[in-house]
């Protein structure tokens, strides 16, 4: 199945390794990553005061403590083909009117009167 297309309008970003390595273990090593990202900064502002803490890391970083910067459309790309390889099912460009739930529980979406039921609904709309 080909790769849907990534819309070009997605920016660069930053990739947390946490998540991703307890799926696809060893992820970076086959994923369109740019670099890894050895110095971060978190800063914590209000209207008249702001607090930076620093961060740095180095190679011999734990993989899932690592982060990298990645452009959105390779890598969302790669996560794609890689969800689909896994079984998802992909399907881009509708509008989800509603959740579909039963038992309190969310089993599908509405879309443009149609339901596609799902036993997990990802909503990655952005």
């Amino acid at each position: 199945m080909a790769i849907p297309q990534v819309p070009r309008t997605l920016l660069a970003g930053v990739s947390n390794a946490h998540s991703l390595e307890h799926i696809i273990p060893g992820f970076a090593e086959s994923a369109p990553v740019e670099r890894l990202i050895t110095h971060e900064k978190l800063a914590f502002m209000t209207e008249k005061s702001a607090m930076t803490m620093d961060y740095c890391n180095g190679d011999e970083t734990s993989p899932s403590q690592r982060s990298y910067s990645v452009l959105r459309s390779k890598f969302d790309a790669w996560l794609m083909e890689q969800a689909e390889e896994a079984g998802a099912q992909l399907i881009t460009g509708i509008r989800v009117d509603n959740l579909v739930q039963r038992d309190g529980k969310v089993v599908g979406v509405e879309a443009d009167g149609d339901v596609i039921e799902a036993k997990t609904v990802i909503l990655a709309d952005g």
